[in-house]
């Protein structure tokens, strides 16, 4: 289910914003869900953060009256939830080029004051989230995005083997079948994909299609490559659990 989050200060437009959702959402049975509407910027992060939001809907006033903007609060979002999508609801028209400078790849800017648009636009970004979202999620091949550089890298799933942590602070490096990539991200931020990554130790998030070995005894998983990962002690039932359900004998 995709979660929806709002931050505006203004509780009557917050209100009303919710109503819209919430009704819209119900009616087409969408699956998503207003998980939290809030006027305070910070708690948006400590949710998102606790709750390891990811592909979240984010619906943001610009002037929140509080610590933080909205554009500065998307900013924050865009470091935890890389694909996630940001809305913005504004009467602030002159704020949008902003949302350039502080990166945020907003999905749109809907304007308050343009009342006879203003919910048919917030139908609009929720059909295509959730269109995006479930074609992106159903399709026969499936991509890790990563960032090297300035430069955006789309790698097959079924090509990676595992990704581990390096000793350098967010450098991850990621096993291919016949190479290896280093990039900076959080190990955390490509725990996307549930039924391919599986977080088997806080260093470590294995392809489970691409385990030939569960050694339970050294506590390590191997891969068609040869190459092992670690696997912790409370992680190793489940891991087990999840490679009898694909067919993998144990």
């Amino acid at each position: 289910m995709l979660s929806i989050i709002i931050c505006e200060d203004d509780q009557i437009q917050r209100t009303e914003l919710n109503k819209i959702i919430e009704n819209y959402v119900m009616i087409e049975e969408l699956n998503m869900h207003v998980q939290l509407s809030t006027d305070n910027p910070n708690e948006v992060i400590r949710y998102v953060e606790e709750n390891k939001i990811k592909n979240g809907i984010y619906f943001f006033d610009i002037d929140l009256q509080a610590s933080m903007n909205g554009i500065e609060l998307a900013a924050e979002i865009r470091k935890l939830d890389g694909l996630g999508k940001i809305i913005f609801v504004t009467t602030h028209e002159e704020f949008a080029p902003l949302t350039f400078i502080y990166k945020t790849e907003a999905l749109d800017y809907i304007l308050k004051d343009d009342v006879a648009h203003f919910k048919n636009r917030v139908i609009e970004a929720l059909n295509h989230t959730n269109k995006q979202y479930f074609s992106e999620n159903n399709t026969q091949e499936i991509f890790l995005k990563i960032k090297i550089g300035n430069q955006i890298q789309f790698i097959p799933i079924k090509e990676v083997m595992f990704i581990e942590t390096s000793t350098n602070s967010h450098r991850l490096k990621l096993h291919l079948e016949n190479r290896t990539i280093h990039f900076y991200d959080k190990i955390e931020n490509l725990d996307i994909y549930p039924d391919y990554l599986y977080r088997t130790h806080k260093s470590y998030l294995v392809n489970i299609n691409n385990i030939v070995l569960l050694d339970k005894t050294d506590r390590s998983c191997t891969f068609s490559n040869g190459e092992k990962a670690f696997v912790s002690v409370r992680k190793i039932k489940k891991l087990e659990q999840k490679l009898i359900s694909i067919g993998k004998k144990v």
